[in-house]
C-alpha cells in the first residue's frame, strides 16, 4: 500500500499548536519526532543507568521537530488541503503576534 505523508516542521512549542489542528480535524494518529525528547533522555541518562549513548544520535539535537500524519490510498486526501490551510493560518497568526510577543512556533514549514 502507498502512503502520503503530511509533515510540519515546528518548534517544541509549535508542535502543540499543530497537534491541536490535527485533533480539530479528527486526526489522532500522528507521529512526533522531537529532539527535546532525546535531550530529556540525555539529561537523565544517569537515572536510567545508561553508560553509553552513540555520538551519531546527538547530531540531530539541533534540528527542528516534526509532526507527521500518514494517509493511505483509501483515505480522503482532501483533508490534506484543509490541514495545509489551517497550518498557513497558524503561521500567519503567529507572525501577527496572536500567541504573544516573541512566541516561537518554529518555521511551520509543510512538506
Amino acid at each position: 500500500m502507498k502512503y502520503t505523508e503530511f509533515k510540519v516542521y515546528a518548534s517544541h512549542a509549535g508542535l502543540e499548536l499543530v497537534n491541536m489542528i490535527m485533533l480539530n480535524q479528527g486526526i489522532d494518529y500522528i507521529s512526533i519526532n522531537d529532539p527535546e525528547d532525546f535531550n530529556d533522555i540525555l539529561n537523565k541518562k544517569n537515572e536510567y543507568g545508561w553508560d553509553y549513548i552513540e555520538d551519531d544520535l546527538k547530531e540531530n539535537l539541533d534540528r527542528e521537530a516534526t509532526l507527521s500524519v500518514f494517509f493511505g490510498e483509501e483515505d480522503d486526501l482532501t483533508v490534506i488541503e484543509d490541514l495545509r490551510t489551517e497550518v498557513e493560518k497558524l503561521k500567519k497568526n503567529v507572525g501577527q503576534g496572536s500567541y504573544g510577543e516573541g512566541f516561537d512556533a518554529g518555521s511551520l514549514t509543510i512538506e
